[in-house]
């Protein structure tokens, strides 16, 4: 017979299971971008653009974020060059040019549409952390500056969430959100699905969105 009182063991399950979602949060880095030692080609990204020195950090800010390995920035005219090695996924030389170029313009609406007036954006962001709900499912959580909260209680419910024109998630709770931050939940087939949306959520996000749009983009390999 056991000899753990259940009182005790109230105390303990939930600390337990704090544990062991802080362990599947940091695992969610390991699975996707972060954390992979990256084994793939080495390549050549190039954004032509109005602002390069911009984009040159901007570049280098999301490439860490990512893991790219070895990455090298540098300005030449109007394009900004970023020369690093790739994960080493199939879907490299298509995904690495898109991710790291994102626009990363968020906004939250009133209603069931992005429609209307736009109640927060990245600007009003003063956090962004990657996240594991009860069911094992990824998840972004946004801090949000005070005015920006207000806005969003005001609204009520439902909420809409979009990241450069595509809607992403909805807030459908009864009432306003509570607290000061929001989370966007990837709701996909698979969690595989799910998770490397999150993670992709959360790199363009983390740094702030592009400072101003890429007239041509491309991307060179090396080796």
């Amino acid at each position: 017979m056991s000899d753990v009182k259940p009182a005790l063991f109230a105390i303990a399950a939930p600390l337990l299971l704090a544990g062991l979602l802080a362990v599947s949060t940091g695992a969610l880095w390991v699975a996707g971008w972060r954390g992979r030692a990256p084994v793939g080609v080495r390549a050549e990204l190039h954004v032509d653009s109005e602002c390069p020195l911009l984009w040159k950090d901007r570049l280098l800010q999301r490439a860490g974020s990512i893991g790219l390995g070895e990455a090298v920035g540098s300005v030449d005219g109007a394009r900004a060059t970023l020369v690093a090695i790739l994960p080493g996924l199939e879907d490299d030389a298509k995904a690495m040019p898109e991710l790291l170029t994102k626009p990363g313009r968020f906004a939250v609406y009133a209603g069931l549409e992005p429609t209307g007036e736009v109640l927060a954006t990245e600007a009003d962001l003063v956090s962004v952390d990657l996240g594991l709900n009860l069911k094992g499912h990824p998840y972004v959580q946004l801090g949000l500056q005070p005015t920006a909260v207000e806005r969003l209680k005001v609204a009520g419910s439902p909420l809409t969430y979009a990241l450069d024109g595509e809607v992403v998630d909805h807030h459908h709770a009864k009432g306003s959100i509570r607290g000061d931050e929001i989370r966007l939940q990837p709701r996909m087939d698979t969690v595989k699905t799910e998770l490397r949306h999150a993670i992709d959520w959360n790199i363009v996000l983390r740094h702030g969105p592009a400072p101003c749009l890429p007239e041509k983009v491309s991307l060179q390999v090396l080796n």
